[in-house]
């Protein structure tokens, strides 16, 4: 590119640099699993452009904070030679560091630690966000360069090459001489008592396999946290005892799978939650979730409840005791005809009316899942249609999913349901009645059969009409 076709040729070398850091090509991209990946190749074609554009870029460090690095048992020079340079040109900005193995390769152990991730951990004191997806035993490897600073914001390791890893009884995470107070920690695969982080400052969390103790313990040292994930509690207390009560005042969203009811209820018993918005409840006790929604009173906007024995009459008071719900997704649960009826009553109620209108009165989404479904035309009075009168108020109920498990696909509804529920659909409402098994929808299915049905009523009325015609025109040859 020469001066003249150059459109920023005429501008301060600050002012480019500016419109460099700006540039899309350079920015981050963000994967499924939450972290950030810089696209590096970028950063290279813009000092690809001309020498003023590499000069310029060479000095905007700002271009070069993100990094990935593809290790590999035996680091070439070459590119231990060009991360060196890269991070030299980062000058004092916070860093970005993901580590990756090359797809499908096997690594070597190592008696030390390899050139390439020497040079990384002598950057540590600047790392705001790493990024381990490399096999669990290599993560001692970054143990930083024992400066006493770390700046580090956002912690994920995970094996690669391994989706769903095993609790590796090896494996740490230790910087030498720091203790690092991270705000975001995903790790997959490491002991809980491995990770040699602060957890005072930590606001979201996503672990793999902990004890229950841990998650306990960990709900005790993290007041901050507000998002907990965790794939597995198993039964033990990882040496920190029993539960003792607890109130969190911050977390709002709790999302574990519990190995046993035995594991999740001296844990969930001794919680208070008051700030619970996002909650998962699984094949445990009616009687814990019922005494934990008694005792925080928490503004659940979303609850996943699964594999819970209790009669409709208990889950319908537990909704009662929620009115901040918007999203309720209920599973294998024994709920019917009673709880869609309720929905109907209170579709459409008077502002007045105190004790009907707490009766879910936000929920925008509902999933539900049957044993079956006993009348389809009670699935379309929860919609009912026409203006609201004066001093009432609609419930903003946009999307149900029913699943029914114990209907064949063969059973057809009646032309007054299916004219129903069409309409439903018409007026914008995104409304799914399925067979949990097949995915047989019952609406459209229905819709096709009695159309079927119709055209073929139609064709014998009219083979009919012509059969009668023609014997017409018989009894009239006949006559003459």
């Amino acid at each position: 590119m020469n001066r003249v076709h150059n459109p920023t040729s005429k501008l301060p070398p600050e002012v480019v640099s500016r419109i460099f850091a700006f540039c899309p090509s350079v920015k981050c991209i963000a994967p499924a699993d939450g972290a950030s990946i810089p696209k590096m190749a970028q950063t290279l074609v813009l000092g690809g452009v001309c020498r003023r554009w590499r000069s310029i870029a060479w000095t905007t460090p700002s271009l070069w904070t993100g990094i990935r690095v593809f290790i590999e048992h035996q680091s070439p020079q070459l590119e231990e030679e060009m991360v060196g340079q890269w991070l030299a040109r980062s000058g004092c900005l916070p860093l970005s560091i993901h580590v990756l193995p090359q797809r499908f390769m096997v690594l070597n152990s190592h008696e030390s630690v390899p050139p390439l991730i020497d040079i990384l951990n002598r950057y540590s004191s600047r790392w705001e966000t790493l990024d381990l997806q490399i096999p669990l035993r290599f993560v001692s490897w970054f143990r930083g360069d024992s400066g006493p600073v770390s700046i580090l914001k956002n912690l994920f390791i995970r094996d690669y090459l391994d989706i769903f890893p095993f609790r590796n009884s090896t494996s740490t995470f230790i910087l030498v001489n720091n203790c690092p107070t991270p705000a975001i920690v995903q790790v997959y695969g490491i002991p809980f008592r491995s990770l040699s982080i602060s957890w005072n400052g930590v606001t979201h969390v996503r672990l793999g396999e902990i004890y229950g103790g841990e998650l306990f313990h960990l709900l005790q040292v993290a007041p901050f946290m507000t998002i907990c994930n965790i794939t597995e509690v198993k039964e033990g207390d990882g040496g920190f005892g029993s539960p003792q009560d607890l109130t969190h005042h911050r977390l709002q969203d709790l999302n574990a799978d519990y190995q046993s009811s035995a594991v999740a209820e001296p844990i969930l018993s001794r919680l208070t939650l008051p700030s619970l918005t996002d909650f998962l409840y699984r094949d445990l006790s009616f009687g814990v979730l019922r005494s934990l929604m008694s005792r925080s009173s928490p503004p659940i906007r979303y609850l996943h409840i699964a594999d819970v024995n209790a009669t409709e009459e208990e889950f319908i008071e537990i909704f009662y005791s929620i009115p901040t719900l918007e999203e309720l997704a209920i599973y294998h649960l024994w709920l019917g005809e009673d709880f869609l009826k309720l929905l109907a009553s209170t579709a459409i109620v008077s502002r007045d009316n105190g004790d009907v209108a707490k009766f879910l009165p936000k929920l925008v989404e509902l999933t539900a899942w049957f044993e079956a479904l006993y009348s389809w035309r009670t699935l379309a009075t929860i919609f009912p249609s026409g203006p609201v009168p004066s001093g009432h108020w609609r419930r903003p109920l946009k999307t149900v999913q029913i699943h029914c498990m114990c209907t064949d696909d063969e059973e057809f509804m009646d032309e007054e349901a299916v004219s129903q529920l069409l309409a439903v659909r018409n007026a914008g409402i995104a409304l799914k009645a399925t067979n949990a098994e097949t995915g047989w929808d019952f609406i459209h299915e229905s819709w096709k059969y009695l159309k079927s049905q119709k055209a073929s009523d139609t064709e014998h009325a009219e083979d009919e009409d012509m059969e009668g015609a023609e014997d017409g025109s018989d009894d009239e040859s006949k006559d003459e």
